[in-house]
């Protein structure tokens, strides 16, 4: 009997500045040889299929993907995906983006040589996704849920990698890029340059900005302002202060800098991002 398609689907309006948003999140029964057509994306796409079968192709090279299986979609390569002509696939999915991302599926055991993987409990990763998509919504502490379901999902998927052998070990450099972000998370607010970043991870400048541009596609330098803007948007959202000494608290010495830098990146300006803020907790 011919599957009947359906597809639900909610998709964030604002993508905040944060380590990890979730960006959109549904679910889909697709029709015989339904295809997506060839596309790249802006953000990561992690696909569970529930049932059913299809394929998947990741720079021209192509995955054959059935139920029970995920795979994922980077973000800046050329990807398309079909469903099997016999046995269209069903699947679920979630979008998300974030300074973090690249070091959470590299962590989880993805890659772009192996987007699939078969997770050990494939019922408990379709949950963990759908859990996503019950709290979806455009509050502030909806899309706080969603990220934080976000984040117990890939729990589990680290969990299953770390069971099937030392994941962090088998990637050259992920350590480097962990000292290196635990140390700007540590020191954002002080002075602190790629040069004492590097000094703390223990490799050259050069070599620290290999390591961040494989694993995480961001250098050193942008993962410092981009960490230091998060933090000027989680002060913003929740207490009143004067945009100086927001730039001053997270480490920018030139205001006006901080705000060039903060609208590049989030299309507002810091006084409107407060003020947005701020009539929403009236």
């Amino acid at each position: 009997m011919e599957k009947q398609e359906y597809k639900y689907i909610f998709r964030n309006r604002f993508r905040t500045m944060a380590s990890l948003s979730v960006y959109r999140t549904g679910y889909k029964q697709c029709t015989s040889e339904y295809s997506r057509g060839m596309e790249v994306r802006d953000f990561y796409i992690l696909h569970f299929v529930i049932s059913g079968r299809g394929t998947y192709s990741l720079n021209g090279k192509r995955f054959c993907v059935k139920a029970g299986e995920s795979f994922l979609i980077y973000p800046n390569m050329q990807i398309n995906y079909w469903a099997d002509r016999n046995d269209p696939w069903e699947y679920c999915w979630v979008g998300f983006d974030g300074a973090d991302a690249r070091i959470l599926m590299d962590t989880a055991g993805f890659s772009p040589e192996r987007p699939v993987v078969r997770p050990s409990s494939p019922e408990k990763i379709h949950r963990r996704i759908m859990d996503i998509y019950k709290c979806r919504g455009q509050e502030v502490y909806k899309l706080i849920s969603m990220t934080a379901r976000l984040y117990t999902l890939l729990a589990c998927l680290i969990e299953d990698a770390a069971r099937n052998g030392p994941i962090l070990s088998s990637h050259i450099g992920l350590t480097h890029v962990q000292q290196a972000c635990d140390y700007i998370a540590n020191n954002y607010s002080r002075h602190i340059t790629v040069e004492d970043i590097a000094s703390h991870a223990n490799v050259s400048r050069s070599q620290l900005y290999r390591v961040f541009i494989k694993h995480i596609s961001v250098s050193p330098l942008q993962y410092l302002r981009e960490f230091r803007l998060r933090e000027a948007c989680t002060i913003m959202q929740q207490q009143p202060e004067s945009i100086k000494n927001i730039a001053y608290a997270v480490g920018f010495e030139n205001p006006l800098y901080f705000s060039t830098l903060f609208k590049g990146m989030t299309g507002e300006t810091p006084t409107e991002y407060v003020s947005r803020y701020a009539n929403k907790r009236k």
